[in-house]
């Protein structure tokens, strides 16, 4: 429907009502008829939802097929040790979703929202969630607008559109019709769902609610867009993979080889099922979900709520952020940026222009003077210290007090001395504010405005304390000053004052402001964020592309990047970027670090070019308009104090809008990365070792060196607590500076990796045959021979944990004692490795006999050997990576 094209009387008419509202009945019959003014949620997460997400993985999946062949197997022991494992892993998964998710809601509820409504031509106030087409809502300055609809009576209205647009500049609004095909951010008769009105009143005819509104629109855009695996789930998916074929090749090849040589099918059976459980590491999914919810806590703890677990790591494989201008990289708020008077333009000849100075000179002093007289402002706690003033009122006005005040101009005493008479606040046909104020010889009006209205209205000027007579040579030059001061989309007012002695100003006052005295400029800015550029550089520093989209004007968006630190700057704008081919886009993009005057359908497609490349994206955000490209990215991070439809799209909410949130986000998810390779590494490692090991012996005709039931224990001393303290693991050094696209965890396995993992079971693999073969030709006892077997198996294992404490470093450069949880776990295992030989139940169970101390010290010595091994191969790889 073309609201803004038609008339007020055709409005009330289409939507059955009138000025005084609809009647509590008809609101009723609407509300059923409509639904409520409310956008459509993701449904709460139900506790069985939560438990089949995490049993949806490919290594759990594996785990309960092994479960369920132990158990028709009757293994009854190792079936419950595998369903313990599967337990564990759901139930951490679980209970952190479920708290992210409690918590999202948290902040989702204390957002209620309410409007002031006519119902049977009274005023009430009521939840907006029922307000219902035809509804007359009154909206006043610092209201949400609450749904779409018509303006029918206005006052100096203007909406702050930057949840919508992200223009933060207010937007002039007004009753009226326009022209039908006027472009949608140009119908200044219409207000739209989630903008704000900055200032002004407004009765306003309700046409749209809900998911129908504008809002409503763009929110289901992003519900309704698919769902696109992380990198890390597509990692996951590959180790997954490559493990499954791994363990049904060994499973296969066993199966077979016993066959050859006549085991008993059951027996076949059980080997398998215990190799196999050995092979897949069922420890796997649980450290990964702690690893996870650790990292998860860290980020909460540093003020990022992470709603899903995976985005926990996506966001260390971020080679490419994407950040908004406004409220991301600049504060929101607009600050005083310069001041310029008259007696610096046309006496001293010279002026500083942008940025104020750190003692201001008198005549800056006397138009912060004008400034604050002329702000429409209302102040809590006036008369306190600075930072306890609480300062309410128009952006503009905000800003021009506060620059006044840190100043140290004394509002309460400057009352006390000259009381207000009257006030005209800014009007857009006038486009100036007045104050009329006691004075000396009886009042004076202070003006505030546009530049070109006060220049016309100026005759004198404000110089060494004495007004001056302006000639057209001086007004140019004063215009020229003005123009410059506005330079990169700062907004500019022109200050100036009049002696009077009226003691109120007319209603239509216009024949007054002539003569005036002009004073000078002051500049606003939205400016840049304390921490954004240091947390740029941090960010650089951790080798990711920096690129600003924004809706602003080119040369706003290049001076706050420039600010920011962003380095040589290379600029598109949307007018370019909607013409260009998606293959052009891909190419260039890469040069391309800030967009200007952008859409938010060209913001999906700017994160689209940029996958297009295998680049990890992650987007910041905090508006409306980011929401499709937050829920297109890879790993978007949304503004706590940003809509609810942003923080729905987005993996990531900043609780504290805090940039080096991100940073310490980024770290984090290295962290996580890193110690989920590790643990990858070690269960993959010695997963193959018992493989090779069962496997080699049955293809060389030689009795089976350990027993199923001792593989399981041994694989409780390993992935029970060894590979859970890695979780524990600290950031080493690098982490910080490491290149993502080396690092992306869609390769979740790297080429090192794969080095790592077949060395280590090989050279394990030799050390254990060598003593194996010893053994048997000695013609030592058999029993003993399997239990140095299998306490060789479990030492290998405990002990080539601290060489895999950095996949990079060699271990004589590594704190072996950084983690306390890893001198824990290695404690407790070798207590249950001497429990198994040492106490009698334990040793029956499976099936091992006493060893004395000189034998227990061979194997400690075998372990010790395996280490330094291990490190010659871990060298080789860190020396052929450096170079």
């Amino acid at each position: 429907m073309d609201w803004h094209a038609k008339s007020e009387k055709e409005i009330l008419e289409l939507l059955k009502t009138s000025h005084l509202g609809l009647s509590k009945s008809e609101r009723e019959t609407r509300l059923r008829r409509y639904g409520r003014n409310e956008l459509r949620r993701e449904p709460k997460l139900r506790l069985f939802k939560l438990i089949v997400s995490q049993l949806k993985s490919s290594l759990v999946l594996a785990l309960i097929l092994a479960g369920i062949i132990s158990v028709f197997l009757n293994k009854n022991t190792d079936a419950l040790v595998i369903f313990i494992a599967i337990f564990i892993n759901t139930a951490i998964g679980v209970i952190q979703e479920g708290r992210a998710s409690g918590a999202f809601e948290k902040i989702r509820a204390s957002l209620q929202k309410y409007a002031s409504v006519y119902i049977d031509g009274e005023e009430r106030r009521m939840d907006a969630a029922e307000l219902v087409p035809g509804d007359i809502i009154i909206l006043r300055t610092g209201d949400q607008v609450p749904a779409d609809g018509r303006i029918l009576e206005a006052k100096g209205l203007k909406i702050n559109e930057a949840s919508l647009t992200g223009e933060w500049l207010p937007v002039e609004k007004k009753p009226g019709i326009l022209e039908k095909k006027i472009h949608f951010l140009e119908r200044s008769n219409l207000v739209w769902a989630g903008t704000l009105a900055a200032e002004g009143w407004a009765l306003v005819a309700v046409t749209t609610t809900g998911e129908k509104t504008e809002l409503g629109k763009i929110a289901s855009e992003v519900k309704d867009g698919l769902e696109t695996p992380t990198p890390f789930q597509l990692g996951i998916k590959q180790v997954s993979k490559a493990i499954g074929h791994i363990v049904l090749g060994g499973i296969l090849l066993i199966f077979i080889i016993g066959l050859l040589r006549g085991f008993p099918i059951t027996e076949i059976l059980f080997l398998t099922v215990a190799v196999g459980v050995a092979t897949v590491p069922e420890g796997l999914p649980v450290a990964v979900t702690v690893i996870l919810a650790l990292g998860m806590e860290r980020m909460l703890k540093a003020g990022a709520l992470v709603r899903k677990l995976p985005a926990a790591e996506t966001l260390g494989s971020a080679s490419v952020l994407l950040t908004d201008k406004t409220g991301t990289l600049t504060t929101g708020q607009m600050q005083a940026s310069g001041i310029v008077t008259a007696e610096e333009i046309l006496i001293h000849k010279k002026y500083q222009g942008d940025g104020l100075l750190k003692e201001l000179p008198v005549s800056h002093l006397e138009a912060l003077l004008v400034g604050m007289f002329t702000s429409d402002v209302v102040v809590e706690n006036l008369g306190q210290t600075l930072a306890e003033l609480k300062i309410h009122g128009r952006p503009t006005d905000v800003a021009l007090f506060r620059a006044a005040a840190e100043a140290g101009l004394d509002y309460k005493e400057l009352l006390k001395k000259h009381p207000r008479l009257d006030f005209l606040p800014f009007d857009s046909e006038r486009r100036f504010a007045a104050s009329l104020q006691s004075y000396e010889k009886g009042a004076r009006i202070f003006v505030a405005g546009a530049p070109e209205a006060i220049l016309e209205r100026a005759w004198y000027f404000n110089g060494t304390s004495e007004a001056h007579k302006l000639i057209p040579e001086g007004k140019n030059a004063l215009e020229s000053a003005g123009e410059e001061l506005s330079g990169g989309g700062a907004r500019v007012l022109a200050l100036a004052f009049k002696d009077s002695n009226l003691k109120e100003l007319p209603h239509e006052p216009d024949h007054v402001f002539h003569e005036l005295t002009f004073v000078g400029f002051i500049a606003f800015r939205d400016p840049l964020r304390s921490d954004a550029r240091a947390t740029l550089s941090e960010a650089k520093n951790a080798n990711l592309k920096i690129v600003m989209l924004t809706g602003d004007h080119k040369n706003t968006a290049e001076k706050i990047a420039a600010q920011a630190g962003f380095g040589a700057l290379k600029t598109m704008e949307g007018e370019e970027l909607e013409n260009i081919a998606p293959e052009d886009l891909k190419k260039r993009i890469q040069e391309i670090n800030v967009f200007a005057r952008v859409l938010p359908h060209q913001k999906t497609k700017i994160v689209s070019a940029w996958k297009e490349r295998n680049e990890v994206v992650a987007m910041t955000g905090d508006g409306v308009n980011d929401a499709p490209a937050l829920k297109r990215a890879d790993i978007g991070i949304a503004l706590g104090s940003g809509t609810d439809v942003a923080k729905e799209a987005s993996e990531i909410v900043l609780l504290n809008d805090d940039l080096k949130v991100i940073v310490k986000a980024i770290e984090e998810g290295r962290v996580i990365l890193d110690n989920i390779r590790k643990v990858i590494t070690y269960l993959l490692s010695t997963g193959f070792t018992e493989l090779i090991l069962v496997a080699g012996s049955l293809s060389l005709g030689l009795p089976l060196p350990v027993l199923p039931i001792q593989i399981l224990w041994a694989n409780l001393v390993q992935e029970g607590f060894m590979n859970f303290a890695f979780a524990f693991e600290p950031k080493e050094k690098d982490i910080a500076s490491r290149d993502p696209r080396r690092e992306n965890s869609k390769k979740l396995i790297t080429s090192e990796m794969f080095a790592l993992i077949f060395g280590i079971g090989i050279i394990t693999d030799l050390i254990l045959f060598a003593l194996f073969l010893y053994l048997l030709d000695i013609k030592y006892p058999f029993e003993k021979v399997r239990t140095l077997m299998f306490l060789g198996l479990s030492t290998n294992a405990v002990f080539f944990a601290f060489a895999l404490k950095s996949l990079r470093r060699p271990l004589w450069k590594i704190n072996i004692f950084s983690n306390p949880y890893l001198i824990f776990a290695l404690a407790l295992s070798i207590f249950l490795l001497v429990g198994a030989v040492t106490m009698e139940p334990l040793r029956k169970l499976l099936n091992l006999v006493p060893i004395s101390a000189a034998e227990f010290g061979v194997i400690v010595a075998l372990g010790v050997l395996d280490l330094i091994l291990i490190e010659i191969v871990k060298y080789y790889f860190i020396f052929h990576e450096q170079k």
